[in-house]
């Protein structure tokens, strides 16, 4: 995988799994709330199989993995539905050094086309988040859904599923989003320059004679 992939030979762990609701039941988190942490708490690799994907806060979440800490970010969508997710993309205030960390995918057939029904985040090679939902505002606020999250080594079937669709997807060029220019670096205070010092003082730093003054009286310069 382009950007860095997990070893998939090593064994995940034992199998859990736990499952949310929308809307929540007793004592349970929002499953936006699940899908944000799970995002946060991500040190090597996201995958995300969305069929639409227009959660702006979502999306932050990903460029603040991918953009700050460094983590492998990875997006497949349904094509008929990327104007949707570039729209999005946008109103996240998305500048262009994103497009160097970030690569978006899209599913593609060559003879007969139909939509991609996948929804599921693979991460770090040992957790996944599947179900129903999708990243939209209608799915957090009005919808039902629900999904499961599972860890151990059941999400190796996430791993060859992700794999195998990434590998039949098509690059999709995200320079067509108009995107805000990268913001300058924090200028650094400019250090004073020092002038060198005069030959006299040259010739008393090198005389041995001179040596215990300047180590215990250091000159200003």
């Amino acid at each position: 995988m382009d950007l860095g992939w997990p070893d998939s030979d090593s064994y995940r762990g034992v199998t859990r799994t736990s499952v949310y609701t929308q809307p929540p039941l007793d004592g349970q988190v929002h499953i936006k709330e699940v899908v944000r942490k799970t995002i946060a708490q991500a040190q090597k690799v996201i995958a995300v199989v969305m069929d639409l994907f227009t959660d702006a806060d979502i999306f932050r979440d990903l460029l603040d993995a991918c953009f700050k800490r460094k983590v492998s970010v990875y997006i497949l969508l349904e094509r008929t539905n990327l104007p949707h997710f570039l729209s999005m993309c946008q109103r996240a205030n998305m500048h262009a050094g994103h497009l160097k960390v970030t690569e978006f995918y899209t599913r593609n057939c060559t003879k007969v086309r139909g939509q991609m029904g996948h929804r599921f985040m693979f991460v770090d090679g040992d957790k996944a988040v599947s179900g129903s939902y999708s990243f939209t505002w209608m799915s957090s606020r009005l919808d039902s859904n629900l999904i499961t999250v599972i860890t151990g080594q059941t999400v190796d079937v996430f791993d060859k599923l992700f794999r195998f669709l990434y590998l039949s997807s098509t690059a999709v060029d995200l320079h067509q989003v108009a995107t805000k220019p990268e913001p300058e670096p924090e200028s650094r205070p400019q250090v004073a320059a020092v002038a060198p010092p005069s030959a006299a003082v040259a010739r008393k730093m090198y005389n041995p004679k001179y040596a215990l003054v300047a180590l215990s009286n250091p000159s200003p310069t």
